[in-house]
């Protein structure tokens, strides 16, 4: 019995931790890869990692990049950088990637199709139809997967693909959302150097901070990405919590019983 209350106190425990985290990576315009402190503004680790890339993910540890075409290894202590392999999906535009914490999702200005990539080859199989086409990034908000997603009636919009639907265009009207990520408790987007914080539920931006004035050369978004990144540190729905502290709570109670039984 106590190994029961132990092992229920324990997913309560990791299900509800949040992994915030105030470093923003960034991949820019020129190739280079930096951070961003998202509490002072102040950027570091700034490194060019001689590919075009579009976007950068985590899995685990290990960051990735994309070009348009290949699927980048990068050394994220120094910038170099390998490519394993070509895309046979994605028609030439990929330009959106995230971890999942096993495996990495990319989407392309091309299509409108959601894959799942091999971090080993770069091997692709459909995942999900995202509804639009890619405008710049993928990122998880809890359990739920996001694109900022390119509307020519109305501008870059939010997609939710994990229920293939548009959320709404993010206002202000924002003409290059290329960067989305999720902290665990907040999604940010990036549009040239400036960040916001963004709404899921209307796609609303917030002005944070704006890192242009930084002297150490990180310049235009193509793409974002947090270390932890993807769906594994997700707070439980409220369903998920109820369920859990249920059964918490009768296990409790059911030990007490016994220790009464055993007294008398």
């Amino acid at each position: 019995m106590k190994s029961m209350l132990l092992g229920t106190v324990a997913v309560l425990a990791l299900s509800g931790a949040a992994r915030a985290d105030v470093n923003l990576w960034i991949d820019d315009t020129s190739g280079n890869i930096g951070l961003v402190d998202l509490t002072t503004g102040v950027v570091s680790n700034v490194f060019n990692t001689g590919q075009a890339l579009t976007d950068i993910a985590f899995v685990g540890t290990q960051m990735f990049g994309t070009t348009f075409t290949s699927l980048v290894k990068i050394n994220d202590t120094n910038g170099s950088s390998t490519v394993v392999g070509n895309y046979s999906v994605g028609g030439g535009g990929m330009n959106a990637l995230v971890g999942d914490g096993t495996n990495l999702l990319a989407a392309s200005n091309a299509t409108t199709e959601t894959y799942l990539i091999d971090p080993a080859t770069a091997g692709a199989t459909n995942f999900a139809n995202s509804v639009l086409p890619a405008a710049g990034d993928l990122a998880f908000s809890g359990k739920t997967l996001f694109l900022s997603g390119t509307n020519a009636n109305a501008g870059d919009s939010l997609v939710n693909v994990s229920t293939s639907s548009v959320v709404g265009a993010f206002s202000p009207a924002e003409s290059s959302v290329f960067g989305l990520a999720n902290d665990g408790t907040t999604t940010y987007a990036v549009d040239g150097t400036e960040i916001f914080t963004v709404n899921t539920a209307n796609g609303v931006l917030t002005p944070l901070l704006n890192y242009g004035a930084n002297t150490l050369g990180l310049g235009d978004a193509n793409g974002t990405a947090f270390i932890a990144e993807g769906p594994s540190g997700a707070v439980p729905e409220p369903s998920t919590w109820a369920m859990l502290l249920l059964g918490f709570g009768g296990l409790a109670m059911f030990a007490k019983r016994k220790m009464a039984r055993l007294a008398i």
